[in-house]
């Protein structure tokens, strides 16, 4: 329900009354914009109550977890008024029905204002159907809708629409609203993936559960859409983690993508399989219902995984070049960034090659020393040093804020000092330098061994 009632921070939750003094919804927030308010139906919030209030056992009063059923039919509808409605095609003896089962003060029907893609009502539905009756019984209000779909989870609705002036009759199955709201999610090189919700897959009109892009990482932006992973196609979380499970070390694949903002045309990405443990392990959290926490597993076995991804390459069409400094390094990549060049995006360097150039670099990745998987053209400094670079975030609390430094968050590359043998500066200094001692010796005691021989 909205209202202008000017709502301020701090009224959420508070009682909306009517003119009449009746409480008729709770205060659930405001626009910042303008003196618009939003509140939630109270019938609503007075039925999830009553499931909360069975769910207390009255030996322990301990609340136990409990399942609120709400149903969806994956579509959108509009209040419009009789007046717009005839321009739909509505014909004068429905609204004659309509108007003569409907309350006193009746104003107008809902119209269908949008289908999400393989969906339950798609395919029977489209924008601009007029409902009329659901289950044989006129209905015009969106609390009487809400009803009918919570209670009837599972069930089939009988609805009554015209299209065009044609009357028109469809069965649309009733979706547990649960089941399409994501409860797991996959974090990977620095990206959060979980299932396409309901309520993005509205705003996108794109099919719910496709892998969907909510933090970037590897290359990929916000709001990504995966559609295919080492040419193979990804319809879900599923799909992806099967795929990278099966990818091996140094394997370098191409990520395919569409964006939101574009969906007519799919852009790609180069990836690399690494093991620079510059990100955590790919993880696996699923929401847990009765402790209220997110349990977390590995999303790969070990004796697969490979465990981050690092964004190598960015194809496009054109083969253009560009540079963009130091500023690459920190600047998240977004949808146009990636459109019309090719980026070298490794975390080690900054180069950019244009399309025909990447399409022959096809060199064998090779390891030095137990170091990971790096181009056969490395030197030997980049070889060493590449195992002890991170990319670290900075947060600095209130507390310790300084004079002259305005920002609170940093961004950017380090470097690892000593964490192990094979791992940080000082441990990869040390076994540099015994290289190089043993490359120096080896010469003087070939030439001392000739020597004796004389």
């Amino acid at each position: 329900m909205e209202a202008a009632s000017g709502t301020k921070g701090g009224s959420s939750g508070s009682p909306v009354i009517d003119w009449q003094g009746r409480a008729v919804a709770l205060n659930a927030g405001s626009k910042s914009s303008s003196a618009s308010a939003f509140f939630l139906p109270l019938q609503r919030v007075v039925r999830a109550l009553s499931f909360l209030q069975k769910s207390i056992d009255s030996r322990t009063d301990k609340p136990k977890a409990v399942h609120i059923p709400r149903g969806t039919l994956q579509m959108t509808f509009l209040h419009k008024g009789f007046d717009e409605i005839r321009r739909l095609g509505l014909r004068s003896e429905t609204e004659q029905v309509v108007r003569h089962a409907s309350p006193t003060g009746e104003t107008g029907m809902l119209v269908v204002d949008s289908v999400v893609p393989s969906g339950p009502a798609d395919k029977h539905l489209e924008p601009g159907d007029v409902l009329v009756r659901v289950n044989g019984t006129v209905l015009t209000q969106f609390l009487n809708l809400e009803n009918l779909l919570d209670d009837g989870v599972g069930q089939i609705l009988e609805l009554e629409i015209e299209r065009g002036g044609q009357p028109l009759s469809v069965s649309v199955s009733v979706q547990d609203l649960h089941s399409i709201t994501p409860d797991h999610f996959l974090e990977v090189s620095g990206a959060v993936i979980h299932p396409l919700s309901y309520q993005q897959a509205r705003n996108f009109r794109f099919p719910c559960g496709l892998a969907y892009v909510a933090d970037p990482g590897a290359g990929v932006p916000r709001h990504a859409i995966i559609k295919k992973v080492a040419n193979e196609d990804i319809s879900g979380l599923g799909d992806l983690v099967s795929v990278l499970s099966k990818l091996s070390r140094g394997a370098r694949v191409p990520l395919e993508y569409m964006s939101h903002t574009d969906r007519h045309r799919k852009k790609s990405v180069l990836v690399t399989i690494d093991r620079h443990e510059w990100y955590a392990l790919p993880q696996l959290y699923t929401r847990n219902d009765s402790s209220g926490l997110w349990d977390v597993k590995p999303a790969i076995e070990p004796a697969s995984v490979s465990p981050s991804i690092a964004i190598m390459e960015a194809s496009s069409g054109d083969g253009s070049q560009n540079d963009f400094g130091s500023e690459a390094k920190k600047q998240r990549v977004d949808d146009d960034s990636l459109d019309g060049i090719a980026v070298n995006g490794s975390l080690y360097g900054s180069e950019f090659k244009s399309d025909d150039a990447m399409a022959t670099d096809n060199t064998v990745l090779r390891d030095f020393e137990g170091a990971t998987a790096l181009s056969a053209n490395a030197s030997l400094a980049e070889r060493a040093i590449e195992r002890a670079l991170v990319m670290f975030e900075v947060h600095v609390p209130p507390s310790c804020s300084l004079d002259g430094v305005h920002s609170q968050h940093f961004f950017g590359t380090g470097i690892i000092i000593y964490h192990s043998s094979s791992m940080g500066l000082a441990g990869w200094t040390k076994t540099l330098l015994q290289f190089l001692h043993l490359m120096l010796c080896y010469p003087l005691l070939l030439f001392q061994s000739r020597f004796l021989e004389r």
